[in-house]
């Protein structure tokens, strides 16, 4: 649960930090990166539920199709590494700004990412 809430929070911030940037520039610069999150956050999703249910029961063929819709959506989680190419490309906002919140951006959809697959190497682990 402190994972989850830990992401949560994580995620939190860098919405926050997109929220104040388009204040400040009245610009919509940016502002795909809270999607990109979002993307980020399925196959989290996808993982904990084929998770819970792999120890709460025995996982049946419907679960192993929610296992490749997870590995279909893993790719978004480290894909926003990739919009670490838009620091110091926006106007009136300080290149450090950008730094931090693409770089606190990056961060989530790898953690992100990466605790999903921790998660499915577990219930790998629990078949074989």
């Amino acid at each position: 649960m402190g994972v989850i809430a830990s992401l949560a929070v994580l995620s939190l911030f860098v919405v926050a930090m997109i929220v104040v940037r388009i204040l400040y520039t009245r610009t919509p610069e940016h502002g795909g990166i809270a999607w990109n999150l979002v993307l980020a956050w399925i196959p989290f999703g996808l993982a904990l539920i084929v998770y819970e249910r792999a120890r709460t029961g025995p996982l049946t063929p419907a679960w192993a199709a929610v296992g490749v819709l997870w590995l279909l959506f893993l790719p978004n989680a480290p894909y926003i590494v990739t919009d670490l190419k838009h620091v110091g490309t926006g106007d009136g906002v300080p290149v450090l700004y950008d730094v931090l919140l693409l770089s606190a951006a990056a961060w989530t959809g790898l953690l992100l990412g990466l605790t999903s697959l921790f998660l499915m190497h577990a219930v790998a682990r629990r078949l074989v």
